[in-house]
């Protein structure tokens, strides 16, 4: 499938680009949620930095026959924009 813009959500956390030698391999069997959860993982115990660099190495650990590639991109927060001050409404007397 191929996306040429997407427009991220408040909770889009980051992307994650990989080869068919990391999704397809024994230790993920091409579920797609499995390579997200490690990742997700490798984030937390090895740091942004090293996290792809993990990802690679299970499916090299778990004899992939094909290259191994993994890309993460980190997303900055997003905060959406201030809302314009509400003007007062007086109940009054006229």
């Amino acid at each position: 499938m191929a996306v040429s813009r997407y427009e991220l959500k408040p909770l889009d956390e980051m992307l994650l680009l990989c080869s068919d030698g990391v999704l397809e391999n024994r230790s993920f069997g091409g579920v797609t949620e499995k390579v997200i959860e490690k990742a997700r993982e490798s984030v937390t115990v090895y740091g942004f930095e090293k996290a792809a660099e993990e990802l690679c190495s299970v499916a090299v650990d778990s004899h992939c026959d094909d290259n191994v590639t993994a890309v993460l991109v980190r997303f900055c927060e997003i905060k959406p924009k201030a809302a314009p001050p509400r003007r007062k409404i007086i109940a009054g007397r006229h």
